[in-house]
């Protein structure tokens, strides 16, 4: 079923988003929600998007970290940005691997605050407050 709602080509926008609202939101579980962060990150659909987030919120684990905060940095649209955002924090709270996480948030906030940066302010922000959401370590 998830290959099928973020695949096929011939689905309305407005009925993909209301599959990935009512199905797939309600059979979500962590071997589908690599696939479906990977759709939110490639589809144009911005409902979609969003509403592909919403469906992984407490399904999606460490392996999709990395997407997550891709996403938060280079989406040009703020929503999918927050959507991304409140998936990663639910991440972060319930990885068995925080350590990992919070290495690479640290990573990505070094070089966000290094002189000369090209990181968006805004970016620098989202990953003060993954940090925060991850205990300040």
């Amino acid at each position: 079923i998830t290959e099928f709602i973020t695949t096929n080509t011939q689905i309305l926008p407005e009925v993909r988003t209301q599959m990935i609202d009512e199905v797939l939101a309600k059979r979500a579980d962590a071997a589908s929600a690599g696939k479906i962060v990977e759709f939110a990150r490639s589809t144009r659909q911005k409902e979609a998007a969003i509403a592909a987030f919403k469906s992984v919120n407490f399904t999606a684990g460490d392996e999709q970290f990395s997407t997550l905060l891709a996403m938060m940095e280079f989406a040009k649209d703020d929503e999918i940005k927050a959507a991304a955002e409140n998936v990663a924090k639910e991440v972060y709270r319930r990885s068995p691997d925080r350590s990992k996480l919070t290495s690479e948030v640290n990573m990505k906030l070094t070089a966000a605050n290094a002189p000369n940066s090209t990181v968006n302010p805004k970016f620098r922000e989202v990953l003060l407050r993954l940090q925060a959401a991850s205990g300040g370590r």
